[in-house]
This record gives C-alpha cells, structure tokens and sequence, in this order.
C-alpha cells in the first residue's frame, strides 16, 4: 500500500500596506473618491494609488504629490507629510523653531556639535550683514544731508537773484 501525500500549499505573502497606504485608503474612501479619482488629482495614475494602498508599491511618494493628495481629501498639508515621511511646510516661526529644536533634541553629541557650529557662524555672517547694512545707511544718511546743505546754498542765491531781478 502505498504513502498518502498531503500537500498543503502556503499561501503567497501578502505585502503589507505602510502606514501612509492605510491612511491614503482611509481617508480616500471617507471622502467618496476613487483610486483613479485621487491618483488624477496629483497626475498620477489610480494603479499607483491602489499599489501605495496594498502595500505593494513601498516607494514614498513626492512632497508635490503628497500635498495634492491633501489639497483632494481636504486635510491639512503637514498631516499628509508627516503620515508620508516628509518634513513640514514651515510657515511660522514657532514651527520653524519647534522643527530646529526637534532635530537637535533627536542628534547624537556629535552631530549637536556639528549644528552649534554651523548656527555660530550663521550667527556671526548674519552679525557682519547687519553691521555692514547699519554702516552704509549711517554713510548714505551722511551723504544725504551733506548733499542738502550744499543744495540749499545755490537755490537759496538763485531765489534771492531772481527776486531782485523782479523788484
């Protein structure tokens, strides 16, 4: 008598969706569009939508494609971002500042050291600017009035010629 076989076939491995193809799919379907919807509203196509969405296209899509996916599903642009991996649209200072400080809290020491040194001599040509930019306003400030009083004279002879002319 012969061996009964049992094969048992595994099935393929799903690829798993990133985080930003699940919020894509979220958000997508909560807004009513299809894949080809969204895909043409950043001039793409839905075949790459539905590849973000599954999982079996894991390339990050560009910050302009990101930002009109936004703009489609009406979220706030940096929300996208930073589901996508990229940084924020920095509009304010606080923001700028809030990022800066995120950067170097996250650094190593040595890499700190590093953003010191290029924030120092940030520092120091921003120094030199305003210094040079105050010395060239003192000089045409200087100028400008040197310029007056040597203006004033002439005008102030040729009037009182001309009135004797007059009189």
């Amino acid at each position: 008598m012969g061996a009964l076989a049992l094969v048992v076939e595994k099935p393929a491995d799903k690829p798993t969706p990133t985080p930003f193809g699940v919020w894509i799919k979220e958000h997508r379907t909560a807004k009513g569009l299809t894949q080809e919807e969204l895909g043409t509203a950043a001039g793409c196509t839905g075949a790459f939508v539905s590849g973000l969405e599954r999982g079996a296209d894991r390339s990050k899509p560009a910050p302009e494609i990101v930002d009109a996916w936004a703009r489609a599903l009406d979220v706030p642009p940096n929300e996208a971002r930073r589901v996508a991996g990229h940084p924020p649209i920095l509009t304010t200072q606080a923001e700028s500042e809030r990022v800066i400080l995120d950067y170097y809290e996250a650094a190593s020491e040595p890499s700190r050291e590093i953003m010191r040194a290029v924030l120092k001599t940030i520092y120091e040509v921003d120094q030199k600017r305003v210094a040079e930019e105050a010395a060239k306003q003192s000089e045409d400030q200087e100028q400008g009035s040197s310029a007056k009083k040597a203006s004033k004279w002439p005008v102030g002879k040729q009037n009182a010629t001309s009135k004797k002319a007059k009189g």
